[in-house]
């Protein structure tokens, strides 16, 4: 007889989860990056693509250090990898905020990404896909939907109201102390992954490819660059949608809700997305959140009229809530949980990569064009590759309980 995944041990492991992305770098880093864009140029005296140069410092050493970071996890634990760094990226938002020239800005800025990389979704993803196998798409897909997703909807809200009543500093020092008052003590106190006493849960933790073999298969480089492609395109065009949409004419408190939108686009995305790989056993149930993000990221760099921004802004939001819940989900029916930290940390580092790359090339196209119009073109093709890429993955390799798919046909063809 089968008991049910959802017990008080794993629940309480998935609301800290939870707390986790409410409190981490995709909501405190990414989704509010756009409306220090301007406040810095100014306290500083950077132009777009220096400013764009101090905000990519975040994603490109998450990039470098999140491989080691999901190495760790996986040897050391998730509890003491995450722990410490939730509260070095808590106190990094606050040496923003003391920073009084660039060397000072750029520290800061470097803190706090490398706290990032070891505080980032890729243990909070293992300690949800230990724990759940058949409803591991929906608590991921709701644990990032209502963590994610409805914290970046909320958060450019919080910062745009703290920069407008009061400045940039006191909007850092919000975000710190969210950090430390709501997602440490939640996740010191109920993040805790499973033991493996059950033969069936050794057995699914055992499973799975080393880093260095899943980088020797196809399917590891098609969602790689999927990734890469797709945060490029959507995260590149969020962290300047801000500064874009003002300057097409749209007025700031319409620009703060499209981004919003964006991410209760996102918490769609996530919370559909994650409930229909549990019910479609074939990754090819991810191309329509890829398709949404293309037609989206369309409407966003090219709308005038807000009705038409906020449909963009949504659909984008669908594709990249979509591509976010997936990429953990993928990776453990591809390559299996055995080293899941440490192959996903790669995926991780592909987000970031792109992101570094989407912020840059959309800072350098402002200042030598004058505007963001080229991108449209750039991030459509881009956008359009990615959704290429994800429809090539074919048959997953392992069962959503980690079992390789060759080892358990014996056991489907009898059941």
């Amino acid at each position: 007889m089968k008991t049910s995944e959802f017990t008080i041990k794993s629940s309480a492991a998935a609301f800290a989860a939870w707390a986790g992305f409410v409190t981490g770098p995709n909501t405190m880093v990414s989704s509010i990056a756009g409306f220090f864009m301007k406040p810095l140029s100014e306290s500083f005296h950077l132009n777009r693509t220096e400013v764009s140069a101090y905000t990519l410092i975040s994603p490109l050493v998450v990039a470098v250090f999140v491989p080691i970071a999901g190495r760790a996890i996986d040897r050391f634990g998730i509890r003491r990898v995450l722990i410490p760094a939730i509260i070095v990226f808590a106190l990094s938002q606050f040496l923003a905020a003391f920073a009084r020239n660039r060397v000072e800005l750029a520290l800061a800025f470097g803190v706090l990404a490398l706290a990032a990389a070891f505080d980032s979704s890729v243990g909070y993803v293992k300690v949800i896909s230990l724990w759940f196998s058949r409803w591991r798409g929906l608590v991921l897909g709701l644990c990032v939907a209502m963590g994610a997703g409805a914290g970046s909807a909320a958060m450019p809200q919080v910062v745009h109201y703290l920069i407008e009543h009061y400045d940039w500093r006191t909007a850092y020092m919000g975000v710190g102390g969210i950090i430390l008052v709501v997602g440490a003590p939640i996740v010191f106190f109920l993040l805790h992954p499973p033991s493996n006493a059950s033969v069936e849960r050794k057995a699914t933790a055992e499973a799975g490819f080393t880093r260095a073999e899943a980088m020797r298969k196809p399917n590891f480089w098609f969602l790689f660059f999927a990734i890469f492609l797709a945060s490029m395109s959507l995260i590149g065009t969020v962290a300047h949608a801000f500064p874009m949409l003002t300057e097409r004419g749209f007025p700031a408190q319409t620009a703060t809700t499209a981004l919003s939108c964006v991410f209760l686009g996102m918490i769609f995305g996530q919370l559909s997305s994650g409930a229909l790989v549990d019910r479609v056993d074939n990754s090819r149930a991810a191309m329509p959140y890829f398709a949404a993000a293309v037609v989206g990221l369309v409407i966003e760099h090219t709308a005038t009229q807000t009705p038409l921004l906020i449909a963009g802004a949504l659909l984008a939001g669908l594709g990249q809530g979509g591509e976010i819940a997936l990429a953990a989900y993928l990776t453990g029916r591809y390559f299996g949980l055995r080293h899941f930290a440490s192959v996903y940390s790669m995926f991780f580092a592909a987000s970031n990569l792109g992101i570094g790359v989407g912020i840059m090339a959309m800072g350098i196209c402002h200042d030598l064009a004058g505007d963001y119009q080229p991108m449209r073109w750039v991030f459509g093709v881009t956008m359009t590759l990615s959704f290429v890429l994800i429809g090539l993955l074919g048959p997953y390799r392992f069962t959503k309980h980690g079992v390789p798919m060759q080892a358990a046909q014996p056991e489907l063809a009898t059941a």
